[in-house]
């Protein structure tokens, strides 16, 4: 059982990091002619995986 939890727990923050990620290079994409820029380092990634998608923004 515990390690049902920690497959679920390890797959919902991988897939938290990858839209983060995805949501990091689209607010820097788009944020770049009103000079909005959200450095992309391993705290923001890290940040993003934890809160997911409201840790970006």
């Amino acid at each position: 059982v515990a390690a049902i939890a920690i497959v679920f727990f390890l797959k919902k923050i991988l897939v938290n990091a990858v839209l983060g990620i995805v949501a990091l290079f689209l607010i820097n994409y788009f944020g770049a002619p009103y000079g909005i820029q959200i450095a992309i380092t391993l705290v923001t990634v890290a940040i993003s995986a934890l809160f997911g998608l409201a840790g970006v923004g």
